[in-house]
């Protein structure tokens, strides 16, 4: 142990005289990328998380809140997604941000509401943290009936971010949808 700790000093020491730096973050470095670097571009792209399964009792309230024949469905999915990843604030759920995937405007307009937006609003003032429309719907048909590669076409391009992307870090952001049954949407929509 003691050995393998004089190799990263040395290596570190020899990367500082040598000139050897990192391009992801500019620390001295004597690889193609320091290991805090390579940590974070090989880590695994958090998957989709649900709340609920889309079935029984969870299934029939999402719908019914989705199409606006429940009003209380944000008060009640809310404290569920909070407690699903495992925090009640921004610190443990370590986010920075709360979006939405933005509904069709027409079925908006028809539904009364947007349920992945309500959800989205609870969560960020339950952590304390901003709630932002990131993302303008470009075009839309509905999913409905679609398999998994007809929804992937359906949904490429749809979105279009609003304002510019942020230099620097980006905040860490917690997308919501009200159901995801292939992930083509959301996958889109973190693009």
């Amino acid at each position: 142990m003691w050995i393998l700790r004089t190799r990263q000093l040395l290596r570190l020491l020899l990367a500082c005289v040598l000139g050897g730096r990192c391009p992801g973050c500019g620390a001295a470095s004597l690889h193609q990328l320091c290991d805090r670097c390579m940590g974070e571009l090989c880590a695994t792209p958090s998957a989709p998380h649900a709340a609920l399964r889309d079935e029984g009792v969870a299934g029939r309230l999402v719908r019914l809140a989705k199409h606006g024949r429940w009003r209380a469905g944000a008060d009640v999915f809310a404290p569920i997604v909070l407690k699903r990843l495992g925090g009640r604030d921004a610190v443990a759920l370590r986010v920075d941000l709360v979006s939405w995937i933005p509904a069709d405007p027409a079925r908006r307009r028809v539904r009364g509401g947007h349920l992945p937006e309500q959800v989205a609003r609870s969560v960020a003032r339950a952590c304390g943290v901003p709630a932002r429309t990131l993302l303008v719907r470009q075009r839309s048909r509905a999913q409905r009936g679609l398999d998994e590669r007809e929804r992937a076409a359906n949904v490429r391009g749809m979105f279009r971010l609003v304002g510019a992307r942020p230099e620097g870090d980006a905040p860490i952001t917690l997308l919501i949808d009200d159901v995801c049954t292939t992930g083509a949407t959301l996958d889109e929509a973190s693009r």
